[in-house]
């Protein structure tokens, strides 16, 4: 994993010695190969910041039915701004995005007692139009790892998602979360019309501030929303 990170690293990273006077990266199509050598992509683009590019990099992991498997590595360097990668939709059968795991290195200078992930993209009648689930429909996050930390909270129906617990992730050290889990973490669409939506990573340092209990949500209040007929929709139409 670290020669294809920092061999990704490399190239990214003269490249955007050439356009770093851009503040945003250009995007790109989230795609990987087969072993025959064939393109399999998503249907999404993504793209970060200028100063973040060198440091982002979404590898192709693999495809599962209607499901675009993949790994998120990044090296955080602030314990203050939020990684923000963006996703733009590019074609109407795009597949749903599943975190399959992340490559995370903390070199923010401050151990991690928590770590949130939201998804930002808009609601409808109060529903987000993206939200976490795991990719088989477990329970909960199923068994998406998330070690050192013991537990995690949903929060802002399901678009956000708190893990805490347990022991912190030190500076200068790699975390491993979805690492040799079945259960990917997906990213749900809940309308076919929403087609852009932004995952931020948010490291917790300090003491860890409770969610309040009226920003709860578990997936069980979500399928009354229509939620799940939502996504089933995008399925269908993949």
């Amino acid at each position: 994993m670290l020669s294809k990170w920092f061999s990704a690293s490399a190239v990214i990273a003269g490249a955007i010695g050439i356009g770093s006077v851009n503040v945003q990266a250009t995007p790109r199509e989230l795609v990987g190969k087969d072993a025959s050598g064939n393109v399999v992509s998503s249907g999404w683009t993504w793209d970060v910041s200028a100063a973040d590019e060198p440091l982002v990099n979404l590898v192709w992991i693999r495809t599962e039915g209607s499901n675009f498997f993949f790994e998120k590595d990044a090296h955080l360097t602030s314990a203050s701004d939020p990684l923000v990668i963006r996703f733009n939709r590019i074609n109407p059968s795009a597949k749903t995005l599943v975190i399959n795991d992340e490559y995370v290195t903390n070199n923010t200078g401050a151990d991690w007692t928590g770590f949130r992930m939201e998804l930002s993209s808009g609601s409808v009648g109060g529903t987000p139009n993206f939200v976490f689930m795991a990719h088989d429909g477990a329970p909960g996050i199923g068994d998406f790892s998330i070690d050192p930390f013991t537990q995690f909270t949903f929060y802002n129906n399901n678009s956000g998602v708190l893990f805490n617990g347990g022991s912190p992730v030190k500076s200068g050290s790699t975390w491993f979360p979805g690492s040799q889990s079945d259960t990917g973490l997906a990213l749900v669409a809940n309308f076919t019309t929403a087609d852009s939506f932004s995952l931020k990573e948010i490291p917790v340092t300090g003491i860890v501030i409770p969610i309040p209990a009226s920003a709860w949500s578990g997936l069980s209040m979500l399928v009354g929303l229509g939620l799940i007929q939502g996504w089933r929709k995008l399925r269908t139409s993949a």
